[in-house]
């Protein structure tokens, strides 16, 4: 029977994007209506790929390219919790902002600093509602991404109650993940962002500026 459940999933949306995956994270994943829906809106959208990749250090979304790697090295459970909010990242959509004839390198930075850190928030209460649908279903736990689980959950429960909108939920999980710490770093995750859409101004925009 078992065979036969994964046999079914796997000819579906959700196995069809996570096929490079462990059958288990294609299992847990389905359990979670959202995430399922989500997966076969990437899929009928076209251009989407989620990709395991083991010598990755970390996992993100490529707009350009249309691809969500998702670094290894984690169980199937936190696998899906990683999917959960690069998925949210995949739904709330690309946040670059593009430079204009005006516009100066500080206010290139600030425009997608702050275009970003609330599809973090996003990708965040993506990734705790994925979580509740899971538990709920008896599935593993795949946990909220991230060092601050506790205050995450706090925020979605406050939105699951009615308490706060959407929107506030956003906010509050966008200001939390802008305090993260990325590993392998020692600067907080809007830090980060800032330096790297600096850099990114420096390479591909002041070069062709007389003053960058």
């Amino acid at each position: 029977m078992a065979g036969a459940v994964l046999g079914t999933l796997a000819a579906g949306p959700t196995g069809r994007m996570l096929s490079t995956f462990d059958p288990k994270v294609m299992e847990i994943a389905e359990k979670s209506p959202t995430l399922a829906a989500q997966l076969a809106k990437l899929e009928q959208q076209g251009g989407w790929t989620i990709k395991l990749d083991p010598t990755s250090t970390s996992y993100y979304t490529d707009f350009e390219n249309g691809v969500i790697v998702i670094n290894g090295g984690a169980t199937p459970q936190e696998i899906v919790g990683k999917i959960a909010h690069e998925v949210g990242h995949a739904s709330h959509g690309d946040t670059f902002v593009k430079p204009t004839a005006t516009m100066t390198r500080d206010e290139f930075v600030k425009a997608n600093v702050d275009a970003v850190m609330p599809s973090e928030g996003a990708a965040q209460l993506n990734a705790a509602t994925v979580r509740d649908e899971i538990l709920k279903a008896g599935g593993p736990d795949p946990g909220i991404p991230g060092s601050q689980t506790a205050a995450y959950q706090s925020v979605y429960d406050d939105y699951k109650a009615g308490k706060i909108t959407r929107a506030e939920a956003i906010e509050k999980m966008g200001n939390l993940m802008g305090n993260e710490v990325p590993r392998g770093s020692t600067k907080k995750y809007r830090d980060n962002y800032a330096e790297g859409y600096g850099d990114y101004w420096d390479k591909y925009v002041a070069p062709g500026r007389k003053t960058p």
